[in-house]
């Protein structure tokens, strides 16, 4: 079902005219949670939030925040640290101190191994194609992470959590030494997570707590 899904997904992208780069972001939305304890590790952000409800959602036009610096504080709110992306983001505007963020979507990869670079303060975990690829669990200045290694070939599941602790923040995710990860939409909001279906949990769950349509 998985193979099929991710065939009939790729089928779409190619009908879409996707661009020839070595890698693509494809419908990438993030959620955004806030916990109100400090954080250490990705691996509590990822357990804080099991069963919680985002408290805001927006699709990602470029994954790079806030615009290639780190000059945020983590007193900075959501809008802050997202800047345009904020047009599209449904919820409460929180400020970033102990949140943590999911990234879903695709990615579109060509043949062969390629590096992945997560700049990030705080800390992350990379999966693709239900993969693990990189993390870093704990805290950090706003540092790279960098992985070389064959994750695939044509649209993969793309998840990217993140978490900011306290202190300053950013996050910046690249294939292949470019700037930042453009992404790419669809003509249907959330068709291809629709056919991928049997993939990572975290796409279903986080498209499916899509908060009220609120503002602060």
């Amino acid at each position: 079902m998985f193979k099929k899904a991710i065939l009939a997904a790729g089928s779409l992208a190619l009908s879409l005219g996707v661009s020839n780069a070595s890698a693509v972001l494809v419908d990438v939305e993030a959620a955004v949670y806030d916990l109100s304890v400090s954080l250490s590790s990705v691996e509590q952000a990822i357990a804080g939030i099991a069963g919680d409800t985002a408290v805001g959602t927006f699709d990602v036009t470029m994954l790079d925040y806030p615009n290639g610096s780190n000059n945020l504080s983590s007193t900075n709110t959501v809008s802050d640290m997202i800047g345009a992306d904020f047009a599209s983001f449904v919820g409460t505007d929180v400020v970033l101190e102990t949140s943590v963020w999911v990234f879903t979507g695709f990615i579109r990869l060509e043949a062969g191994a390629q590096t992945f670079n997560v700049a990030s303060d705080d800390g992350f975990r990379l999966s693709i194609g239900g993969n693990e690829i990189s993390r870093h669990s704990g805290t950090r200045g706003y540092r790279s992470t960098s992985v070389t290694t064959d994750a695939g070939t044509g649209l993969q599941l793309f998840e990217l959590v993140f978490f900011e602790n306290k202190g300053k923040t950013g996050l910046t995710f690249s294939v292949d030494g470019s700037t930042a990860m453009a992404a790419e939409p669809v003509p249907t909001p959330g068709s291809l997570a629709l056919m991928a279906s049997g993939g990572l949990i975290m796409v279903s769950v986080q498209r499916r707590m899509k908060p009220k349509r609120t503002r602060a």
